[in-house]
């Protein structure tokens, strides 16, 4: 993006968004617009959509086993939600001179986006997009827990 800036910017208030109904109804609209999604899976992940769709892929073809056609998805509760909630985070601005901090803030407002989208407003999401967010929580809170740990050691 030519504009870093800008989508650290977009990831703060979208994430501020989400905690009430009508800019998490907002939010979920602006996601569907073409490359708002794959950005969000960079900023969280860390990895192109492409690579996070091959991912998905594999992890279902394993889930679903030989049988896998005809059967309905089962989408997993709130667990890593829940997971990236414990980590305390909240929506933040990026220090603008530090562009290395830049991502790990853009992960953090996207978690914290996500997080309040699965939680608050899972009823409004397609069940596909409701488990790709949370394969993200899931990457992204790992992700974020192996560098507070490393800060910390």
């Amino acid at each position: 993006m030519r504009f870093p800036v800008l989508r650290s910017e977009a990831w703060f208030v979208f994430a501020l968004m989400c905690r009430a109904k009508d800019g998490a109804d907002v939010v979920i609209r602006t996601l569907q617009v073409a490359g708002a999604f794959e950005a969000l899976t960079e900023a969280i992940t860390g990895r192109t959509f492409a690579a996070a769709e091959e991912a998905r892929d594999g992890a279902r073809a394993i889930e679903e086993g030989p049988a896998g056609a005809g059967q309905a998805a089962v989408v997993s509760g709130g667990s890593n939600a829940a997971m990236v909630e414990g980590l305390g985070l909240e929506p933040q601005q990026a220090d603008l001179s530090q562009a290395a901090g830049m991502k790990k803030v853009d992960r953090e407002n996207g978690l914290v986006m996500v997080t309040e989208l699965v939680k608050k407003h899972a009823d409004e999401l397609p069940a596909a997009r409701r488990a790709a967010f949370e394969d993200m929580l899931r990457e992204g809170g790992e992700m974020l827990v192996d560098e507070k740990g490393k800060a910390n050691a």
